[in-house]
């Protein structure tokens, strides 16, 4: 299996979209893809890397940007995994490690040094796909609400 990874363009927004409802399964479509629209129109600033298996399929992607910081980091600003998400027949075969790379040599490239992320306390692929490529926990967050 052939791997290519390349920055999102318009004519991935259908592919991207169905794999974005796959990651976020409770937001509206239209709403991903108005937002997935102003993401095109700044990849400089809030790359983001598709990945298709022998050049058609798509099998995953990452959203990335920066923020002016993340928990545990000692710089500012940082790089950001906003979105990473693989199909499950692609797991444990390099496709997260070259999208994640994909982005961490676009962080380079930006003059960053450090690269946050974030996932859900239950979310225990994610977690131990993390810890594979060198990403240590920096915090555990618990967050509250109250209806009035």
């Amino acid at each position: 299996m052939n791997i290519t990874i390349s920055l999102a363009q318009e004519i991935d927004l259908p592919d991207w979209l169905e794999m974005r409802n796959l990651l976020w399964p409770n937001h509206d479509k239209q709403e991903h893809l108005a937002e997935m629209r102003q993401i095109l129109l700044k990849l400089d600033v809030s790359p983001v890397f598709i990945a298709r298996a022998n050049g058609a399929t798509p099998v995953g992607f990452l959203e990335g940007g920066t923020r002016p910081y993340a928990d545990g980091a000692d710089g500012s600003p940082v790089g950001y995994i906003e979105g990473w998400y693989v199909g499950e027949p692609y797991r444990r075969v390099g496709v997260g490690r070259a999208l994640v790379a994909c982005f961490e040599d676009w962080c380079r490239e930006k003059g960053l040094s450090e690269v946050g992320s974030d996932t859900w306390l239950e979310n225990e692929i994610s977690i131990l796909a993390h810890n594979k490529l060198g990403y240590t926990v920096s915090e555990r967050l618990v967050h509250f609400v109250k209806k009035l």
